[in-house]
């Protein structure tokens, strides 16, 4: 894959986070529902590029996260993006390519998605993404070279670790 207008020339950042995957099986809005293997091959495709483009900068995979279309519980849409999610964590060699799964802040207990973290089953919520911040900063701060910078404390560190 090639970018006709070199976005990726000049660039070096420490670390870049792939979040991806919703909108490959997304038939409502779009033409063509992936399937997991596809969305997987996609996944990896793109971070073999940055690799390519980017030798010196870390990868964070992030697990599709756990959104769907219509209500809280598991759908196809969601199997799909949890199947391409267990086939990219492969893709880990906690060396260059790092795999983060911070679906639990959007979940309840029983599976189903927390409507306050996303109240249209889809998207985070200010509050969701600020649990997803909170999820990702230890391996972010850790890749940057940083001490970590959250402060607060989860409410219940039985059910957010």
């Amino acid at each position: 894959m090639e970018y006709p207008n070199g976005e990726l020339e000049g660039q070096s950042p420490k670390v870049v986070v792939l979040e991806i995957g919703t909108n490959n099986v997304d038939e409502k809005h779009y033409p063509t529902r992936h399937t997991a293997g596809q969305l997987a091959g996609g996944i990896e495709a793109i971070v073999h590029l940055l690799r390519e483009k980017l030798p010196t900068t870390k990868i964070i995979v992030l697990r599709c996260f756990p959104g769907c279309y219509g209500g809280p519980n598991p759908t196809s849409h969601r199997a799909i993006l949890e199947r391409a999610s267990d086939l990219v964590s492969r893709l880990a060699d906690d060396k260059n390519v790092f795999y983060c799964d911070v679906n639990h802040v959007f979940l309840n207990l029983d599976g189903s998605i927390n409507h306050d973290r996303m109240p249209d089953w889809l998207h985070p919520s200010p509050a969701g993404a600020k649990a997803w911040a909170q999820a990702m900063e230890p391996l972010l701060s850790q890749l940057m070279g940083d001490s970590s910078l959250d402060t607060e404390i989860p409410g219940n560190t039985a059910i957010v670790p």
